[in-house]
Parts: structure tokens; sequence; C-alpha cells
């Protein structure tokens, strides 16, 4: 291994997150932060009209 150069073992490994088609899934109103439980992407906010975003998906 080369100085400065981080070994296999101190790498941080990614992974997708896993999905399954029959599961509900939690959405989260990215305005007011209504949360709704549905099998697909519900669309805009009831309360407000804002997007939603699946809770289980990071922000980056």
């Amino acid at each position: 291994m080369s100085p400065g150069l981080p070994s296999n073992s101190y790498r941080m490994r990614q992974s997708d997150p896993d999905y399954d088609a029959e599961a509900e899934y939690e959405y989260e109103c990215t305005d007011c932060a209504t949360i709704v439980s549905a099998d697909s992407h519900p669309g805009d906010c009831s309360d407000c009209g804002a997007a939603m975003r699946n809770r289980r998906m990071p922000f980056e």
C-alpha cells in the first residue's frame, strides 16, 4: 500500500436503497412537512400544493 492512500478497509461502500414495488413508503412535503403513506408517488401535497419527496431517499 502506498503512503497517503486509504486501504480498502477504510473506504465507505455505497449501495442503492432496497426497493419493493408492493411496499408503502412515506412521502413528505418539502414545504409544510405533511407526511403521507402511499404505494406510489402521491404527486403534490394535498395541504399546500408543494412537491412531495420519498423520506427514504437522502437529500443529497
